[in-house]
């Protein structure tokens, strides 16, 4: 498929796969990426007519690989199970298979905010998180094993056992290599009983930083619930604003009846509310014990429930995010997200000064008018949380909006490390982050990885630019 066909998510961006490679057959992709030096192998094994050379010598060609296996279930002679699925299946491929598991009773749990455009081979080569990983895990707790296709051979485990001492995991070598060394052919993930009971809840705090050390003493007490997610009053504001309109005249006067009964008869400043949206999941014995003690917690940061529509709709204003976003596009409107992963103790300054070095960044660079700065605490852990940055400006009448925006963010990178955060929790390295590697990992780390690329991909096959 040539680039030119592809139509850009972004009108500022046309970037978009030279050639989309559809296979059925995990010998076939082989034998491609053991091949791909010889161009003439490469057409005549895809049948594709490669795309003209690039005018742009700094641009590089990029192939999409799409793998249009089925997902096998397998299940374990005692506990739980696994399910096998190609690598880089399609998401409405994979879509069905998650819905023919949970006609069975069962789930994977994995579920991240780009569930609708991602695939299972990106889930591992980023090293994925999903908003329900406190009962799930992340990818890296529910892989069980991994097959990845080299240009010098396949790599993977001869047994799929719990665990393994066996010298450095071979896992860890593949997750978050974000395709610099090969292609992801087949995943085998735990499975779960898919939950009985699934309750929605939300709890208003009188601040973000009160809201924080509730958080945190749910992540102490280990009492999480499948999400907990805290977002701070911009984005209160901003969710707010999104309500749809209208409704009956009873539900209108029971919400401005809430309204009172927080601002005037407790005291909550408007303008200072942070929320945090919660899901339940389990047996219905489970759900109401944990709502139970979730509930307890929070009436001791002054925190009051506030019902589970709204805490329904936070939870699905994360996958609605991505269109937005598009939307704004049309309207002038630049924004995108950044996370970063900090412990306890730093998480409140960490989001305010880095929404403060934004908001300066913005002033020096002349944009014109106040931009959008808000953050959430989303995935949470024993020694720290995942904090994940909304940024956008209006770019009307600039001249070189992504320039402008790609300073700020880095600015913003530069407060994050500043104040004790990760360069990333989950999103990745790539090419945009990639300059921040060195201080984040050492020299010695950069010169492991770089050892690692030339043992697998000596000829740089999958020379994609992400992470070296």
């Amino acid at each position: 498929m040539l680039r030119n066909k592809v139509p850009p998510r972004c009108p500022c961006v046309s970037f978009s796969p030279d050639i989309i490679f559809f296979n059925e057959s995990f010998f076939l992709l082989k034998n491609f990426c053991t091949s791909l030096p010889d161009i003439t192998n490469l057409i005549g094994l895809l049948r594709l007519t490669l795309l003209r050379a690039r005018k742009e010598p700094s641009c590089l060609s990029l192939c999409s690989f799409i793998m249009q296996g089925n997902a096998h279930l397998y299940f374990a002679p005692f506990f739980g199970g696994r399910l096998v699925i190609s690598g880089a299946i399609t998401v409405n491929t994979l879509t069905v298979r998650l819905f023919q598991m949970n006609a069975r009773g069962l789930c994977i749990g994995h579920e991240p905010d780009s569930l609708e455009f991602s695939s299972l081979g990106g889930w591992v080569a980023t090293r994925a998180s999903g908003m329900k990983k406190n009962i799930y895990g992340n990818i890296e707790d529910i892989l069980v094993r991994v097959r990845m296709v080299t240009p010098r051979g396949t790599v993977e485990k001869s047994c799929q056992v719990p665990r393994m001492s066996t010298g450095p995991d071979i896992h860890h070598f593949i997750l978050g290599s974000e395709g610099m060394l090969g292609v992801v052919t087949e995943v085998s993930l735990r499975i779960r009983p898919l939950p009985q009971c699934k309750v929605y809840g939300s709890v208003v705090f009188p601040t973000f930083d009160i809201g924080v050390a509730c958080v945190r003493e749910i992540a102490k007490q280990r009492c999480a619930p499948a999400s907990i997610r805290l977002i701070d009053n911009e984005q209160f504001v901003f969710g707010q604003a999104l309500k749809p309109e209208g409704g009956s005249y009873f539900k209108s006067f029971i919400d401005g009846l809430k309204a009172v009964y927080l601002t005037k008869f407790k005291g909550f400043d408007p303008h200072q509310i942070a929320v945090a949206t919660l899901l339940f999941e389990g047996d219905k014995q489970q759900v109401a014990d944990q709502q139970r003690r979730i509930y307890e917690i929070a009436s001791q940061f002054r925190g009051i429930p506030a019902g589970e529509e709204n805490g329904q709709r936070g939870y699905m204003l994360t996958f609605v995010i991505a269109y937005l976003r598009d939307l704004g596009f049309q309207h002038h409107f630049l924004a995108e997200s950044f996370e970063t992963s900090v412990p306890w103790d730093r998480v409140t300054d960490l989001c305010r000064n880095v929404k403060e070095a934004l908001k300066r960044k913005c002033a020096e660079l002349g944009i014109k008018y106040p931009p959008l700065a808000t953050c959430r605490v989303t995935q949470t852990y024993d020694a720290g949380a995942c904090v994940y940055f909304y940024f956008g400006f209006n770019y009307h009448g600039l001249a070189n909006p992504l320039e402008l925006y790609d300073k700020v963010e880095s600015a913003a990178r530069d407060e994050v490390l500043a104040n004790g955060g990760s360069l990333s929790h989950h999103h990745g390295v790539g090419k945009l982050r990639k300059k921040w590697l060195r201080q984040t990992i050492s020299d010695v780390g950069i010169d492991m990885l770089r050892g690692v690329k030339q043992a697998v991909d000596p000829q740089n096959i999958f020379g994609n630019g992400n992470l070296l």
